[in-house]
């Protein structure tokens, strides 16, 4: 990913304008450029080839402000970043000293205090993490290079993978939760972890896949990993809302978790994907001929088929091809081509589309540079 140069920057300006003719116009720059992308539940961020981090939607967005925004702003004090996440309300980011900074809502601690920040906070106690992933339930995991996992937020049902039930109450509600990162249990080999709704899976060195807590495998209060069944050769993992899926080396998806399903079930029809990514209740794969497909709900247009119809197989989004890698959302998705360019699709209304509107898409839109 990321920028080929000047000229190749150019030529696709020409044929991305000719697709999504809405987000040009002549005196700006046609798109916008990213090396990595993370939609989150109303806001999307993106790490840029300078390894500052830009985000859009709903506030805070890490630039100091708490308004919205329909076009990318910069995260405040944020230019050595590896590696980014995005939640419901609550961003982090991987920089390259192994620290972890987060910004954005903090019910319950994921972003090391109660509140909420505006600009980055360092998360105490983590210093050599390589990868980050915020749940969508006020918690967030992050691998560290030994192999060991560390979650921090939230610890209702057994989310954080530490066994104990004692943690101090916080946050609202009476939750319990844990400020500070602990360590999942008997997890020394992760390669990659992923945090959803309640529950986070981490891929091992081996290729298998495991869960932990409120249906880590389709059991209720997994409170250390389990591994989930049949699935030994997984090359990626990611969790959604109510669900897990995991890329195979063949190209093909399975998913688990959703409709019941206990153990993996082959994504109908996908058997060259290269990424795939879990939103709440949909899907998303790229392909190796840089397509993208969509599948599970679409009532804001998260699909990106052109229109609001639900899928159970995989449909393809509209207006984008030479994909590289995408990211499912609350209610929509994001991509990023070739060239760096990001496009976005599905609900709008807090500008998370980065299209300068509040206007939810049904088919892919170029995000726009401030």
């Amino acid at each position: 990913m990321g920028v080929d140069g000047i000229a190749l920057r150019v030529a696709f300006a020409a044929t991305l304008c000719g697709g999504l003719a809405t987000a040009c116009s002549d005196d700006a720059s046609p798109f916008y450029e990213a090396d990595e992308i993370a939609a989150g539940g109303f806001q999307t961020c993106a790490r840029l080839p300078s390894d500052e981090v830009a985000c859009w939607g709903d506030p805070p967005l890490g630039d100091g402000s708490m308004e919205r925004s329909a076009v990318p702003v910069h995260v405040s004090g944020l230019s050595d970043a590896v590696a980014i996440s995005a939640g419901f309300g609550t961003n982090c980011a991987v920089r390259a000293s192994g620290q972890v900074a987060c910004w954005g809502l903090a019910i319950s601690g994921e972003s090391a205090l109660a509140g909420s920040h505006p600009t980055p906070v360092t998360v105490e106690g983590l210093s050599d993490a390589v990868e980050v992933s915020v749940g969508a339930m006020m918690f967030a995991c992050a691998l560290l290079a030994s192999g060991q996992v560390a979650c921090w937020g939230m610890a209702e049902e057994g989310v954080l993978g530490d066994e104990r039930m004692d943690h101090d109450v916080c946050g609202v509600h009476g939750m319990r939760c844990s400020r500070t990162p602990v360590m999942v249990s008997g997890l020394s080999d992760a390669v990659e972890v992923s945090a959803g709704g309640g529950r986070a899976c981490a891929r091992r060195a081996s290729g298998h896949v495991v869960c932990w807590g409120a249906a880590g495998d389709r059991m209720a209060g997994e409170w250390t990993p389990v591994e989930v069944s049949g699935l030994s050769d997984a090359v990626q993992v990611t969790v959604g809302g109510a669900f897990g899926c995991a890329l195979r080396p063949s190209g093909q998806v399975v998913c688990w978790g959703q409709n019941e399903r206990s153990t993996p079930v082959e994504v109908s029809g996908l058997s060259d994907a290269v990424d795939v990514s879990a939103g709440s209740a949909h899907a998303c794969a790229v392909r190796r001929s840089g397509r993208v497909v969509c599948w599970g709900v679409n009532e804001s247009g998260q699909l990106g088929d052109g229109g609001f119809v639900p899928s159970l197989a995989p449909v393809g989004v509209r207006n984008l091809s030479g994909a590289s890698a995408v990211s499912a959302g609350g209610h929509h998705s994001c991509a990023i081509q070739a060239s760096g360019a990001v496009v976005c699709w599905g609900r709008n209304e807090s500008g998370q589309l980065g299209d300068g509107t509040t206007d939810s898409r049904v088919t892919a839109t170029a995000v726009v540079p401030p």
